[in-house]
């Protein structure tokens, strides 16, 4: 035991991580609410926005520390994703409003844990056998794969976030949300790797190969119905020319063609037999 004790490193413990993500977001906190004093009243609104974000998770976190936190653990970890979800749409208004490689990122980033706890955290509720979440295709991406993805996500979002502050308070920040998202990552993490070793639905009955096949039938039922009314189209454009150009032309009934005919060809010999006279008294 006190061998494995040692060899346990400080992020693969979870009561360690979940202090040191208190800390970080009341640290996140304060260096927010500092730029607000100093920025003004202007840069107030976005740190609203920002902190109060940061204030209901600091909430989910300091519950999970009491008693009543661990025993209501599953119905905490439905306001936690209520909390993402809410990120998310404030995020992609956000990007709407005015968007830049920034705001993207935050989008995504957002987005991306919102995917990520709903296919841990719910693993061991009634929610993921009701609304079928075993079916889902992201179940397919491995736990180490999930927090990799997450950790280029972070360090691009902290590049372009260090290229575009010039304030070294701004700097700060980034720094601060880059570490949250890294320890808040880990929290998930840990908690799938919890599952994955007790066995808690496992079992994935979605892939991503089996909506590869859906979307192509459904790209080859579209292309079929596209070029058919395509061919119709094409059909009814022809029609429309023909009928176009017969329009100025005259049938004519069989009777008076034969008519015609019989007239041209007594016409015809007519000339010849004229042409012969003419001939006969030349030689004459």
């Amino acid at each position: 035991m006190d061998n494995t004790k040692k060899k346990l490193e400080w992020y693969n413990v979870g009561n360690i991580v979940v202090n040191l993500i208190i800390i970080v977001i009341c640290l996140v906190i304060l260096v927010t609410q500092a730029l607000a004093n100093k920025e003004g009243w202007m840069f107030t609104g976005s740190v609203i926005n920002h902190n109060s974000i940061y204030f209901l998770i600091l909430i989910y976190f300091a519950l999970l520390k009491t008693h009543f936190g661990k025993k209501y653990f599953n119905y905490l970890n439905i306001f936690l994703l209520f909390i993402y979800s809410l990120a998310s749409v404030t995020s992609l208004l956000t990007t709407i409003q005015s968007f830049s490689i920034n705001t993207f990122l935050g989008f995504i980033i957002n987005l991306y844990f919102v995917v990520y706890l709903l296919h841990t955290m719910f693993r061991d509720t009634f929610i993921w056998k009701d609304y079928k979440l075993d079916y889902s295709p992201f179940n397919e991406i491995e736990n180490d794969w999930f927090y990799y993805g997450l950790l280029v996500l972070v360090v691009v979002n902290l590049s372009v976030n260090l290229i575009s502050t010039e304030v070294l308070r701004g700097v700060l920040l980034s720094l601060l949300d880059s570490g949250y998202y890294l320890l808040f990552g880990r929290y998930i993490y840990l908690y799938r790797e919890y599952l994955d070793k007790h066995g808690i639905n496992v079992d994935n009955s979605g892939n991503f190969d089996q909506i590869k096949e859906v979307v192509s039938e459904k790209i080859e039922d579209v292309k079929e119905e596209v070029s058919e009314k395509i061919e119709d189209v094409k059909e009814e454009v022809n029609k429309i020319i023909k009928s176009d150009d017969n329009k100025d032309i005259q049938v004519v009934p069989s009777e008076e063609v034969s008519d015609n005919k019989k007239e041209v060809k007594k016409t015809e010999k007519k000339t010849t037999t004229v042409k012969k006279t003419r001939k006969k008294k030349g030689e004459e």
